[in-house]
């Protein structure tokens, strides 16, 4: 009676592995990545500079700006194109007094750096355009642009929180280099774009898993999660994370990029 206890339990023990073995083999997975970009041309564009006075009595640097700003609104007005939006952000005072006490001031001087007044007084400006045409989108963009240098443009604007929405809330705002003018080209609506760049980051993972599998002679199953796997670049001009796409062109066009990770099982 004893040997046939010991014989039920040996089998016991055998049930038990080969169940343990086919479930190892059911949850065998594999995981890819798969890259998809897809380039599109944006249908608005936002023209940003500014104006700046100086004076070593604030009174008359303030009125000078005042003056500035009119004119060049003005000038932007009767440029006449549809759509045309002008934003005009509020007034940057800088007192040279702050560089020697090293608080930093306000970003919007000259480039090659504040001179030698009392008083510096800017206005930013952002001008907004939109046109289906991509041609005519940059004939707009030249427009605003020569408009602005040729009737007081003289600094580089403040674009508060630029580059920023990854910390959400740094109110300083950031430089955008020694070009009085910065062109940024955009898009109101990129789900088509978008939602082909996610089909094809799919099917390169799928094939990636795919040529994986024939090197290690396996045979795929389903795919049993795809997720999203976007990547951080260092943006060494402002020195911190910001997303790797989408990205622009020389020209304006928009590359869109997606990365996935696709996970099947073999």
């Amino acid at each position: 009676m004893q040997f046939h206890r010991w014989t039920l339990a040996g089998a016991a023990l055998v049930i038990f592995a080969a169940s343990a073995a086919a479930q190892d083999v059911k949850d065998r997975t594999i995981t890819v990545t798969g890259i998809g970009s897809v380039k599109f041309r944006p249908e608005g564009a936002k023209i940003s500079f500014g104006v700046r006075a100086a004076d070593n009595a604030f009174t008359t640097a303030w009125k000078d700006n005042q003056v500035q700003t009119d004119k060049l609104r003005t000038a932007l007005e009767g440029l006449k194109i549809g759509g045309l939006q002008i934003k005009i952000a509020p007034p940057d005072v800088a007192n040279n007094d702050n560089l020697a006490n090293g608080v930093v001031p306000p970003m919007g001087g000259a480039p090659g750096g504040f001179n030698d007044k009392a008083f510096n007084v800017s206005r930013s400006f952002q001008v907004v355009v939109a046109d289906n045409d991509f041609n005519e989108l940059h004939k707009q963009v030249l427009k605003v642009m020569e408009t602005a240098l040729s009737h007081g443009a003289n600094c580089p604007a403040n674009l508060r929180n630029n580059n920023s929405e990854l910390f959400g809330g740094i109110g300083a705002g950031f430089p955008q280099g020694p070009s009085i003018t910065r062109v940024e080209f955009f898009s109101n609506d990129d789900k088509s774009a978008r939602q082909k760049a996610y089909e094809k980051a799919v099917q390169a993972a799928v094939a990636n898993a795919r040529g994986a599998a024939k090197g290690a002679e396996i045979q795929l199953g389903n795919v049993v999660a795809i997720v999203d796997h976007q990547e951080m670049n260092y943006n060494v001009n402002i020195g911190i994370p910001t997303m790797e796409s989408p990205q622009q062109d020389v020209n304006g066009e928009i590359e869109l990029t997606i990365r996935v990770k696709v996970t099947m099982k073999f």
